[in-house]
């Protein structure tokens, strides 16, 4: 019992005086002024519609990593930790031939996905919730061939155990050679297409994603080359509840394509941008595309964007669809 307190104080003791302490993070606000007459929108760097801005830092150690968002109109505050059990070991005297990693916090435990995803789809993403009841989840991995990860939350709204949600992932991320990389994962409740309408309470979901770089593998190829492609199967009583997505990108020297079909249970989608940064700090950008071909007019998307950098912040103004933007990001 004695050598067992010992050596969890030598753990303790190992992520404490860790030396090497870097931060990074970021910030970013953007406002959007619709062209019809509708509400005025803003987003912020946490991704949330709405919430006026946010921002993320980040201090990450040799043995951990600590998260913090925060939304900052309704105050929400997320923060996940992430400990690296296998170096606090081998700092240790212990050396392990896999990685062991252990991350909890009020956040949500996401599937493995390499999914290029230009145009920020649904497709091969799954998680799970209840981010409130505190998620946890731990990766094992061995050198960067195989990483599988387990995640587990639950919903305690019911009083009895009997009666409360309980969420379980797992999920892979396979690189069996350079430029090559796949993904599968499975839950037994997807919140994310729970709340899109695809499935409805423990409904399983199945997710696989790839994603393939030929520059990495063709030698002295004179353009980046790649093509990805995801699936999420919704009901495996009904097949022809799927999500699925196929990206195409292009890049040679300053400039950058992409095209991506989409397939959202009936309906068919493209999607195409294209970008230039030969100017010194200046990338300019433009994209279109329609969610359901069939009715290309209703559900036409369009934009055109303009950025520019100056000590480390990036501004922006464009003009879509939904309106007029504005705004800035700022990465340290």
């Amino acid at each position: 019992m004695k050598k067992t307190f010992a050596f969890i104080f030598v753990l303790f003791s190992v992520f404490a005086l860790s030396a090497a302490v870097n931060f990074s993070g970021g910030f970013g606000w953007g406002i959007n002024v619709p062209l019809d007459g509708g509400a005025i929108t803003t987003s912020g760097y946490d991704d949330s519609d709405g919430t006026g801005g946010g921002m993320g830092l980040s201090v990450t150690g040799d043995f951990y990593k600590l998260t913090f968002t925060s939304a900052f109109e309704n105050y929400a505050v997320g923060g996940v930790a992430s400990l690296y059990i296998d170096k606090a070991l081998e700092a240790a005297g212990v050396n392990m031939p896999i990685s062991l990693t252990l991350t909890a916090g009020n956040n949500r435990v996401t599937a493995y996905n390499v999914y290029a995803n230009p145009n920020g789809n649904y497709a091969g993403r799954i998680r799970i919730d209840n981010a409130s009841n505190l998620p946890v989840s731990f990766a094992v991995g061995y050198k960067d061939i195989v990483t599988v990860l387990a995640g587990y939350s639950f919903n305690n709204t019911p009083t009895l155990l009997e009666d409360q949600v309980q969420n379980v992932l797992v999920s892979a991320k396979i690189v069996p050679l350079e430029g090559v990389n796949a993904t599968v994962g499975w839950t037994n409740h997807d919140q994310w297409s729970a709340y899109k309408g695809y499935t409805t309470a423990q409904q399983s979901v199945l997710a696989v994603t790839a994603n393939i770089e030929l520059g990495k593998l063709i030698n002295n190829l004179p353009f980046d080359l790649g093509l990805s492609g995801a699936l999420s199967i919704f009901d495996f009583k009904a097949f022809e509840t799927v999500f699925a997505a196929t990206a195409l990108s292009v890049g040679v020297e300053d400039i950058s394509g992409d095209f991506e079909y989409q397939y959202d249970q009936v309906t068919h989608g493209i999607g195409a941008n294209v970008g230039y940064e030969g100017f010194e700090n200046v990338g300019l950008y433009a994209g279109f595309g329609a969610s359901d071909v069939t009715a290309f007019s209703d559900s036409l998307w369009y934009y055109v964007k303009a950025a520019y950098t100056l000590a480390g912040a990036t501004y922006y103004t464009s003009y879509s669809n939904g309106g007029i933007g504005f705004g800035m990001d700022f990465n340290f």
